[in-house]
């Protein structure tokens, strides 16, 4: 039972952390986590996904937690109740410092401006692509594709 309840926490990581990577008006915590145990129709027996009080202790979290944080704290906490051997449970311990130290890469990731130079780039690029791309598709469409691409691109 304690590997099946450890079982059901992982997937809670990988939506979490995608809810507090992206923007929070487009993704509801509670209803992905409900959906990160797998389709409704399959969420039966031993595949039924986090239990309602889960969610709730995820949402109640600890103030200074985030998410995804808790829910590692929560697995960290559940591999000391596995009862597997020491060298397992050190490897186990190791792959949640991965994740934890990946997580900050993201958020570093996330953090960081992209500078102006690689944006005006890649706008140039782009204005380019875009005014030669029904030159190249005259000869296959015809002309009107000339005018619907623009329409459609600049538009």
């Amino acid at each position: 039972e304690a590997f099946l309840d450890f079982a059901r926490w992982c997937p809670a990581f990988a939506c979490s952390l995608m809810v507090h990577l992206r923007d929070p008006s487009r993704h509801d915590l509670p209803s992905e986590l409900k959906r990160s145990g797998g389709p409704a129709a399959k969420r039966k027996g031993d595949a039924m996904g986090l239990s309602p009080e889960d969610v709730n202790q995820i949402l109640n979290r600890p103030a200074g937690y985030s998410a995804p944080h808790y829910v590692l704290h929560r697995l960290r906490s559940k591999i000391r109740g596995l009862g597997v051997a020491n060298q397992e449970r050190l490897l186990m311990e190791a792959n949640v410092t991965r994740l934890i130290n990946d997580m900050g890469a993201c958020e570093n990731i996330l953090a960081t401006p992209i500078p102006v130079g690689y944006t005006k780039h890649t706008t140039r690029f782009l204005f380019l692509w875009l005014a030669l791309l029904p030159l190249a598709l005259q000869n296959d469409l015809g002309v009107a594709t000339v005018f619907a691409e623009q329409l459609i691109a600049f538009g």
